[in-house]
């Protein structure tokens, strides 16, 4: 993951042109996710390397709960849908509800918290995309 994401920093300037002198132009995002995703592989690798010298005495991988499977199982269901249902119902009512999804999995008990949080992490992106980044996401059919 660590190459890919060297490949992918190297390819970058040649994939998207830069806009003037813009501190914040067209490659800034493209840039921080990739920056971003080396930086949580080596994190994963040396927590990684932590457990393992820890694991010698536990194999705790050689068994899996089904509850731990059905929330695997949903939270991919979930994602599919959101990936069908954004075109359709548009990005602020399909990204609540997946996010609604996603808090009870993980085990958020508290509804209003679970409501507040994902709308409010809704409306946040919204805004960062449509006014920050100027980029247009999926209004669907009810707006």
């Amino acid at each position: 993951m660590i190459i890919f994401s060297i490949v992918i920093l190297i390819l970058i300037p040649f994939q998207i042109n830069n806009i003037g002198d813009l501190l914040v132009g067209p490659r800034f995002f493209p840039y921080l996710l990739t920056i971003s995703m080396i930086v949580f592989c080596i994190v994963s690798i040396f927590t990684d390397i932590r457990k393992e010298k820890r694991k010698e005495d536990k194999d705790k991988i050689d068994s899996m709960s089904p509850v731990a499977i059905l929330r695997i199982l949903i939270t991919i269901s979930s994602i599919v849908a959101w990936l069908l249902l954004v075109p359709i119902l548009g990005y602020l009512i399909t990204t609540t509800l997946f996010m609604m999804v996603i808090m009870l999995i993980l085990k958020r008990r508290n509804i209003l918290q679970v409501i507040i949080i994902s709308a409010l992490f809704t409306l946040l992106s919204y805004y960062v995309f449509q006014q920050g980044l100027n980029v247009p996401l999926p209004r669907g059919i009810l707006f």
